[in-house]
């Protein structure tokens, strides 16, 4: 990849490998927080304390997993101190936590992905369409650990409704142009 501002090329990266903070981001973090947090040029200045970094951390959730159908309490319990640590680690320009949580997301979004190709695999749908599910959980509390996530809505891949397998194989069926019924 050759960035067309002429700055330096972003190596590849495997779509499973770890992220990691790299020089450059650590440098940006730095400013960013610097010009932002308690500088005159921020728009509203505020400090980067707990308040503010349960928000950080609450944005950052809605932002890789809103509609919260991948990550569950339990999984948010192994980052128990970054809620109002994200200001800290941030200020020390350390974003490897928010790293380590992004790639459990990525973890969980293979594993429901896994779990849903499979079921298509199957004959087990019934394509009835009184199914339901739940899809915009952004309100809805976190659920408890995977064995609850996977009884919200088992027959949709134990994802919550995000791979409402017999809904999104009748949609590909008609965008091919294919009959339903087989």
């Amino acid at each position: 990849f050759q960035p067309l501002d002429g700055a330096k090329p972003v190596a590849a990266v495997r779509a499973d490998a770890p992220y990691t903070t790299s020089q450059e981001q650590s440098e940006t973090a730095s400013l960013v927080h610097g010009l932002l947090s308690e500088s005159r040029f921020a728009y509203r200045p505020r400090p980067l304390d707990a308040a503010l970094s349960q928000e950080v951390y609450k944005r950052y959730l809605e932002a890789i997993d809103g509609g919260r159908i991948y990550l569950t309490a339990e999984d948010l319990a192994r980052f128990r101190g970054l809620p109002t640590g994200m200001g800290d680690a941030l200020r020390k320009v350390n974003v490897d936590p928010a790293y380590a949580l992004f790639d459990l997301y990525r973890q969980r979004v293979k594993e429901r992905s896994e779990y849903a190709r499979g079921l298509l695999k199957q004959d087990i749908f019934s394509f009835s369409g009184q199914d339901r599910f739940e899809y915009d959980r952004k309100d809805a509390p976190w659920l408890a650990d995977r064995a609850a996530l996977a009884d919200m809505a088992p027959e949709y891949g134990a994802a919550g409704g995000c791979f409402a397998v017999e809904e999104i194989t009748l949609d590909y069926l008609r965008l091919s142009g294919r009959p339903e019924a087989t």
